[in-house]
């Protein structure tokens, strides 16, 4: 599932998601976004796209492969609430209420019996932390955490494609490039 399009209603995004660990959590993915560019990063790859672009960096092999793009990076509608509910999967069902200055939106998948919990400013529109639960036979299960700032000023050096000089480059196009 992709998180968004053509971003037209947010100037910058940072959002991190984290999952289950025995006795905490561990940061799964971690995504920023400003002016068309993105990086997402997670412990197996740091992905870095712009409009045309795309860079997928292997911390493990020590290599990078670059693409181009013929179509943009995420799909989707936008950040702000009212846009992602445009994009909920048929069957879904969906509540909201007020909850300590919040809109709490709540969407059940009908599938899996999961719900995720987001907690929405109710002046902008966009969320500011989300939860991921499903039901067991022993009460609800957090299998995931979000938090997003929206908004906020990014250094321009979190989307450079630079990289070490022992990387190995392999361009889809072209072949591999030492």
């Amino acid at each position: 599932r992709h998180v968004c399009n053509l971003v037209k209603d947010a100037k910058s995004a940072h959002i991190v998601e984290w999952g289950p660990l025995a006795g905490g959590k561990r940061k799964i993915r971690e995504m920023w976004y400003q002016d068309g560019r993105w990086r997402v990063e997670t412990p197996e790859a740091v992905t870095i796209a712009d409009a045309n672009r795309l860079w997928v960096y292997s911390p493990e092999r020590k290599s990078v492969r670059v693409s181009t793009l013929d179509h943009p990076f995420m799909g989707g509608n936008g950040f702000k609430m009212t846009s992602m509910l445009t994009n909920q999967a048929p069957g879904s069902h969906v509540t909201i209420v007020e909850q300590d200055g919040y809109k709490v939106v709540r969407m059940e998948n009908g599938i899996d019996h999961g719900h995720i919990t987001v907690w929405v400013d109710k002046n902008t529109d966009y969320p500011v932390r989300g939860q991921m639960q499903s039901e067991t036979p022993h009460g609800p299960k957090t299998n995931g955490e979000f938090t997003c700032e929206f908004n906020v000023p990014l250094p321009a050096q979190k989307f450079a494609a630079a990289f070490t000089p022992e990387t190995k480059v392999i361009d889809s196009v072209g072949g591999e490039r030492c």
